[in-house]
């Protein structure tokens, strides 16, 4: 089986958005980065590498089998970590002992170019994969939402919607009404009602207001600032390389 060596990764979990599994050029100094010793390379038809990239489906047992103990980190074997690649794209997956990629990464540029030149000289195997029939949340941002926007953007407007998934969760209307209020007010423009329309708007583009209406709603919860301020750090690894 072929492998790479030495493979830095920045892991993102639960993720079934590629956009948001952040590419090198967004990593940033707070990132935890693993090293693996040993990664396997699986080159794959399109049509598989997309439904491991943008779900958590369980992966054939095929696939787990040819996976299994061929990943080395910290000296030790790991079950079923790969590089997988459909001669275009690359990602990096480990499952955590589970069935379904559970951590994904991309690679530093020279791994990735590494990959796709090895890659040409393989087969490309496809695995029947059992799409999971999901009905998406109305809070749920989709690759049109977020094309185009840098990682910090892409953060904040998930953490966004996240916040106002919350307040409906927990059956908070008054909240809901007034940060609805005050995204108009913000906007400068006539106030409509919580729904719907309001919620698309929001996952449609970007603009300072998204900012300034998470801050004004990091009060309902602790754990709210954490994650605004690992979304605003703009440090990234500008001579990261390898």
């Amino acid at each position: 089986m072929s492998c790479v060596h030495h493979v830095k990764v920045n892991w993102f979990e639960a993720e079934t958005e590629p956009l948001m599994i952040s590419p090198y050029y967004e990593w940033r100094k707070r990132d935890f980065l693993d090293t693996y010793q040993t990664l396997p390379v699986l080159c794959l038809e399109p049509s598989t590498f997309h439904l491991i990239e943008t779900s958590l489906a369980p992966l054939p047992k095929e696939l787990m089998r040819r996976m299994f103990q061929s990943s080395y980190k910290h000296h030790h074997r790991y079950d079923f970590g790969a590089i997988i690649c459909d001669q275009t794209a690359v990602l990096a997956i480990d499952t955590l002992g589970y069935d379904f990629p559970l951590l994904k990464s991309r690679l530093t540029p020279i791994k990735e170019k590494q990959v796709l030149t090895m890659c040409q000289t393989l087969k490309p195997c496809q695995y029947q994969i059992e799409k999971q029939r999901e009905t998406p949340s109305i809070y749920h941002l989709t690759h049109p939402h977020l094309v185009g926007l840098t990682r910090k953007e892409r953060e904040i407007k998930s953490l966004l919607l996240f916040m106002l998934e919350q307040l409906t969760l927990n059956e908070q209307y008054e909240a809901l009404t007034y940060f609805t209020t005050l995204y108009y007010r913000l906007k400068k423009r006539p106030a409509k009602d919580f729904g719907p329309s309001f919620l698309e708007e929001l996952k449609t583009g970007y603009t300072a207001v998204h900012e300034e209406l998470v801050k004004n709603m990091l009060p309902l919860d602790a754990c709210y600032q954490e994650l605004y301020e690992e979304a605003v750090v703009e440090e990234t690894f500008e001579h990261f390389q390898y």
